[in-house]
């Protein structure tokens, strides 16, 4: 079966509002690499993560690690402007 790609990335990834990361690695981003958070964003799209994962590279330095693997939910954190927020990793692999 084939799937229109413009529906996947316009469809919602995640519901309700959340922040994405991308955690440092120093390995491969070396001693300036630094964890890229998003702002809150509310029913991202597939779109949205995957640009938030591109932009991800210019704050972690990690050019080996490029190709979109997923997303994992990590906890839900307490904003003082948004109230509770779910945060998920964006996994990135070689």
């Amino acid at each position: 079966m084939l799937y229109d790609t413009g529906y996947v990335q316009s469809s919602i990834a995640i519901q309700g509002k959340c922040q994405v990361v991308v955690f440092a690695d120093t390995f491969f981003g070396g001693t300036e690499s630094k964890t890229y958070r998003s702002k809150v964003l509310t029913n991202p799209t597939w779109k949205t993560l995957f640009g938030c994962a591109k932009r991800s590279v210019n704050k972690t330095n990690d050019t080996h690690h490029m190709f979109f693997e997923g997303v994992h939910y990590r906890h839900t954190a307490f904003d003082a402007k948004h109230g509770d927020v779910k945060v998920y990793e964006i996994s990135l692999g070689s």
